[in-house]
């Protein structure tokens, strides 16, 4: 609970670092990233305190059994970079809380929130080798992942690296948590409304210029609606801010890299080669790695932008007429992280929740996200 204080003291400072080393608007490291990492920290500070599950008793005659907790004691960790500081606490929060000690490894590219992290981990009392931050590329996490005296690896990032990761640590009978890449679907059915589910879809598919895994990229909208669904989206798409992530009015900041930057330049390059139709809303600084909100509309099913993971502000958007296609269309992917349903229907909203394949399912909302729940990966 110190800890989490400390971090509070030195927000307005961490959301500044956060937002100059990984680009992001300083209104969602300000108002989003940095106080929901504060909030997490001090919920895993007293979960523990209330520890669920088997009460001991007499479950076989003349024996008393009981469940002992005991900490792992070290875990590895490894963190992407599109949320350095908030994906470091979601790791190193349960980890310090049930006991154990943790080495994590940042993104080479966006280490500095994490660094930071740790420096006043110290500052605020916790004691030395708990929390070790360990900088490089892959071949320290491959180091982490194979060393003997770490028996857990908590990993988010690529559904490539994590399969790596995964297949490092088998040989040694580690436990392994991999939250992975996202394909999340976004479906709007001809009951919704219309206006709460366009501006839901641009939180959901723009913020942190479309950097995140469970970011709202595929848009499945009924017939009914289509047309206006996509004239309310354009519009509002058109308002998007995209800029100097440390200016008031911006809303989306520059892509991490010119190599991220490029990937997805070449989802949208390939989809106009195949002659879809490509909406590009608002303008960009001439300098810098900054994207447009970009909208493909009713791209094939098969298309590469419907089906991989593109990472930035690019939505999609197609059509289905039935529940049952509306399932089949949200399912209809590798990835099953987290997705969406707009209907003011209850019992549709229910059945979808179950029907889709996905860890996370929101009913009228996207990407809203609380301490007490988990983000699972259905897959």
């Amino acid at each position: 609970m110190k800890f989490a204080d400390a971090l509070d003291a030195n927000a307005e400072e961490l959301a500044h670092l956060e937002s100059k080393n990984a680009g992001k608007a300083l209104k969602l490291t300000v108002n989003g990233d940095i106080p929901f990492s504060i909030d997490n920290l001090r919920y895993f500070a007293s979960v523990v305190r209330r520890q669920e599950g088997a009460a001991a008793g007499e479950y076989i005659g003349g024996y008393t059994s009981m469940i002992r907790r005991e900490p792992i004691g070290i875990v590895g960790a490894i963190t992407p970079w599109n949320y350095p500081l908030m994906m470091a606490v979601w790791k190193i929060a349960p980890a310090i809380a049930a006991g154990n000690a943790i080495v994590l490894k940042p993104a080479p590219n966006t280490p500095i929130t994490t660094i930071r992290f740790a420096q006043i981990a110290l500052e605020s009392g916790l004691p030395e080798g708990l929390i070790n931050i360990v900088t490089g590329g892959a071949d320290v996490g491959e180091a982490i992942c194979t060393h003997p005296d770490i028996g857990m690896i908590s990993f988010t990032g690529s559904t490539r690296t994590g399969k790596r990761v995964a297949e490092l640590a088998s040989p040694m009978i580690k436990r392994v948590t991999l939250e992975l890449g996202g394909k999340a679907p976004f479906v709007v059915f001809a009951d919704a409304d219309i206006e709460a589910a366009a501006n839901g879809a641009i939180v959901g598919g723009y913020a942190n210029s479309g950097q995140d895994c469970t970011a709202a990229t595929r848009i499945y909208v009924q017939n009914e609606v289509f047309d206006q669904f996509v004239d309310r989206l354009t519009e509002l798409s058109k308002q998007v801010v995209v800029g100097d992530p440390f200016a008031e009015d911006t809303d989306i900041g520059p892509l991490s890299s010119q190599t991220h930057f490029n990937k997805v330049k070449g989802f949208v390059e390939e989809a106009k080669q195949q002659g879809m139709q490509v909406i590009t809303c608002g303008k960009v600084p001439s300098e810098g790695y900054y994207f447009p909100p970009t909208l493909i509309i009713d791209p094939p099913q098969t298309a590469n932008c419907v089906c991989e993971e593109i990472f930035g502000p690019v939505l999609v958007v197609k059509r289905f007429s039935s529940e049952e296609e509306a399932i089949e269309l949200a399912n209809d992917t590798p990835y099953g992280l987290s997705g969406s349903c707009w209907t003011l229907n209850v019992q549709r909203a229910m059945r979808m929740a179950k029907a889709m394949q996905c860890g996370t399912v929101w009913i009228n909302d996207h990407l809203a996200i609380g301490s007490e729940m988990p983000t699972v990966d259905s897959r």
